[in-house]
């Protein structure tokens, strides 16, 4: 059975308002599979039944779409009436995009904004749409959303190009509103689409894009050449991007030549902080321990989300707890009250000797239903056991797994899952291991490190019903071990 045609079936008793699958007809339903799966556009035949079924409609509308592509006589004024009778419904849209684009082609632009419904737009069909409205009287509306779209997209659908070329007939395609279009291909790194807009810019304003395009494609030697003093004549955003762009790749060279690049430029405090902080990033990415001393460099004015926390990494990796538990008492409280973070103000507080604070705070954290609750647990020497907190409605069945790959390890994702997974009395820890490396609802082949918060609901699935009593199927290998020990 098709899979739409299996859909609507379902949907036949789950979504309809008011029919149930006691009261759809069996010998109908079987009537429905067959003639969908085979349309035939003489609908003398259909029983009653059939005609009452509550997704009849649904076969109606698919005849009405084979008659217009066989242009049989009469089937587009047929399939007019029955469009305008059904209204905005689902089973209506396929059968409503197929007159739009004949009314497109056709250039019957009264038609086709009258069968405009903005539910069974597409991208073209928004592209069309455009086209039918030139002759509206409203120009200087129907620019600006034209505008809007090219500016926002990287590229537009080629049924948008009529109205492409329409725009640059306009008063509001000018000089400024192509550089903003040409800095924001170069903002998303689409240098190709940059330089193909190059051409429009008056000659006076294309410096700046060109200097931009040549530090995107060798920053190593325009960076070098800014730092002998060559002339800088990006801005503040677009030196930061494009620096932060070669910082990615080449963390290292990128901190040698920022003091340089700095001095003779003589960029302003802010300027050079900015280029601090992103190549302290790149470093932290790298795990290079000299970012710790560019950050300190980074005043709290500059610093977001992402400097808040990859600055911690640096010092935990460092191995700098005191500078690490500094900027663990400084973060903004939407990140100081997750259990990651929380958990690790209680690792730098044990390192630095204060371990009866450090413990209390563990003990506070292991009543988590976490990851890190698991982990602080284990870390005050106590028992964890997970509360059995029920799903939120939204969140679908876990998918079951396909059978294990026997003979083959399966490790802890991370070396300081080690402790706890050994630790763990309330099941095999070769079941532990596989749970926490793959919560129920990961891919197979996913590796997470460390695991999300999901997994410790894995293991409590496994640990306080059973593998063989779950929702999810465990590998054959996990299924032979029960579970024991649990307190759920």
């Amino acid at each position: 059975m098709p899979p739409l045609l299996r859909r609507l079936l379902i949907c036949s008793s789950l979504l309809l308002p008011g029919v149930s699958a006691a009261q759809v007809d069996e010998a109908a339903r079987a009537e429905f599979a067959t003639a969908y799966a085979a349309p035939s556009l003489d609908a003398s035949g259909d029983s009653e039944a059939l005609r009452a079924y509550p997704l009849y409609p649904w076969l109606a509308a698919t005849r009405l779409r084979i008659a217009l592509l066989r242009e049989d006589p009469g089937a587009e004024d047929a399939a007019r009436t029955f469009v305008d009778a059904a209204g905005d419904v689902a089973h209506v849209r396929d059968l409503r995009r197929a007159l739009l684009s004949r009314a497109a082609a056709a250039r019957d632009e009264a038609e086709f904004l009258r069968l405009w419904r903005e539910s069974a737009a597409n991208d073209e069909m928004r592209c069309l749409r455009f086209d039918a409205r030139r002759d509206t009287g409203e120009k200087a509306v129907l620019a600006q959303e034209i505008a809007d779209r090219w500016l926002a997209e990287d590229t537009l659908p080629d049924a948008c190009a009529a109205s492409l070329k329409w725009l640059k007939t306009q008063p509001l395609y000018t000089p400024a509103l192509i550089e903003r279009r040409l800095r924001t291909r170069l903002l998303d790194g689409d240098a190709t689409r940059a330089r193909a807009l190059l051409p429009e810019l008056p000659a006076e304003r294309r410096p700046r894009y060109e200097m931009w395009l040549r530090q995107l494609a060798n920053p190593a030697v325009e960076f070098a050449a800014l730092a002998e003093g060559a002339p800088q004549l990006l801005d503040s955003e677009g030196l930061a991007d494009t620096w932060m762009r070669w910082a990615r790749k080449s963390p290292n060279e990128a901190e040698a030549l920022l003091d340089a690049v700095a001095a003779a430029q003589k960029l302003s405090p802010i300027q050079t902080q900015t280029l601090q902080r992103n190549t302290a990033l790149a470093l932290a990415w790298n795990r290079d321990s000299d970012a710790v001393a560019l950050f300190k460099q980074v005043p709290e004015s500059l610093m977001d989300e992402r400097s808040y926390e990859w600055r911690i990494r640096a010092a935990l990796w460092a191995g700098d707890w005191n500078q690490a538990f500094n900027w663990l008492s400084v973060l903004p409280d939407a990140l100081s009250t997750q259990p990651r973070w929380r958990y690790w103000n209680a690792r730098a507080l044990e390192a630095l000797g204060q371990k009866e604070e450090a413990k209390q705070r563990f003990l506070t954290l292991g009543r988590e239903n976490d990851t890190y609750g698991l982990l602080a647990a284990w870390r005050a020497g106590k028992r964890w056991t997970p509360i059995d907190e029920p799903l939120p409605r939204s969140t679908p069945p876990p998918p079951s797994y396909g059978p294990g790959r026997p003979g083959r390890p399966i490790s802890s994702p991370s070396p300081r899952w080690n402790g706890p997974m050994r630790s763990a009395p309330c099941l095999p820890r070769p079941n532990l291991r596989w749970c926490a490396r793959r919560p129920p609802w990961a891919g197979t082949s996913r590796r997470l490190s460390p695991p999300p918060s999901s997994a410790s609901f894995a293991i409590w699935r496994c640990c306080s019903r059973g593998p063989t009593a779950t929702s999810w199927s465990a590998p054959a290998w996990a299924r032979t071990s029960p579970c024991s020990g649990c307190t759920a």
